[in-house]
């Protein structure tokens, strides 16, 4: 049902909101519900800003569900319009998703182009937030690309440590602390895959004195 808001631009903010929220719970069908909501809501106001974002979370949502065909979809109409309009901010968000989708489908090459891609543009434009989530990501790319591989991958392991180590600290300064401890459980899981499991219970038990915060 659309919420009534005194000005679109009201309504957008709370749908915004509203999806992430969502999103971070895996209810994922209701995110899209409320990502299509918001990308009316854009489109009726003439927001195009607005409509790549919204595009680039339902394109999130769908590679969460594990969606990826539709995934690649939203994310390549999002870039389309956030290239129109010049949306950095929103550029690097849909780099950062195509490397999650490249992992997926396990195209590492691919997954790491987009996020070196989404990096630059982060640290050009001072995102700190968009940076730590991609460092986040190349962390995930850097530790999937040698799973099961044979061989000495310490120096790869260890530059994925770096980057979730970085990641963190940089999300610590933010105003998301969904993104942060969802960095947290991920550096805990590496953690015990490399064998460290009293790290990896301390790293847990910050993301869940997050959860409970």
């Amino acid at each position: 049902m659309r919420r009534q808001l005194s000005d679109g631009a009201g309504e957008i903010v709370v749908l915004a909101g509203l999806g992430a929220v969502y999103l971070a719970k895996g209810q994922y069908e209701d995110a899209l519900n409320i990502w299509n909501e918001g990308l009316s809501a854009a489109e009726q106001i003439g927001d195009r800003e607005a409509n790549a974002e919204f595009l680039t979370r339902m394109g999130e949502t769908q590679l969460g569900k594990g969606s990826l065909d539709e995934a690649a979809l939203c994310l390549g109409r999002a870039a389309q319009l956030a290239q129109e309009v010049g949306e950095q901010r929103v550029l690097i968000d849909i780099e950062r998703n195509r490397s999650a989708l490249a992992l997926a489908r396990g195209e590492f090459d691919q997954a790491f182009t987009h996020i070196d891609e989404a990096l630059a543009m982060g640290e050009a434009q001072g995102a700190e937030l968009a940076h730590g989530l991609a460092l986040r990501t190349r962390a995930r790319a850097l530790h999937q690309s040698v799973e099961n591989m044979p061989g000495d991958n310490s120096a790869t392991l260890g530059e994925a440590l770096e980057c979730y180590e970085k990641a963190v600290e940089i999300l610590k300064s933010s105003s998301e602390p969904r993104e942060l401890r969802t960095a947290l459980l991920m550096l805990g899981d590496f953690l015990e895959t490399q064998g460290d499991a009293s790290q990896a219970t301390l790293v847990r038990s910050q993301a869940e004195e997050l959860k409970r915060s």
